[in-house]
């Protein structure tokens, strides 16, 4: 009688473990790419090189997460903001900034004073102009 208790229980460990093996992976939330290693080659190396893959690896992430049905991580836009300010491109800044902004609430005062900072230093520029 030990005899069978014993493979009882092995085959209980056994279909125990291999029903384990069967459950479906939940989908990630978030796609993000390359973009960490986009980040650190450009921290490590800021080359124009380095700065248009971590641009290309957050625009990536945009349209990835846009075509899969995806929320766009936290921080993507804002750091693509980011990038396009480096590049004095305000306008297509100040976009990025909304749309951060739109999709996380929870950003509104920090995107708020980055438009701002942009809305300044236009201003400051057209004002050095004229």
């Amino acid at each position: 009688m030990i005899f069978n208790k014993n493979i009882f229980l092995l085959f209980i460990l056994a279909l125990a473990m291999c029903s384990g093996g069967c459950v479906k992976k939940q989908p990630s939330m978030y796609y993000f790419g390359n973009s960490q290693s986009a980040l650190y080659a450009h921290k490590k190396e800021p080359t124009d090189e380095n700065f248009i893959k971590l641009k290309q690896s957050m625009e990536n992430i945009i349209d990835h997460s846009q075509m899969n049905g995806m929320k766009i991580p936290p921080g993507t836009f804002a750091n693509l903001g980011y990038l396009n300010l480096l590049e004095q491109n305000d306008k297509k800044a100040v976009e990025y900034f909304n749309s951060e902004k739109h999709l996380y609430p929870e950003a509104t005062i920090f995107m708020d004073r980055m438009i701002n900072k942009v809305e300044v230093q236009t201003e400051g520029e057209s004002n050095a102009e004229g």
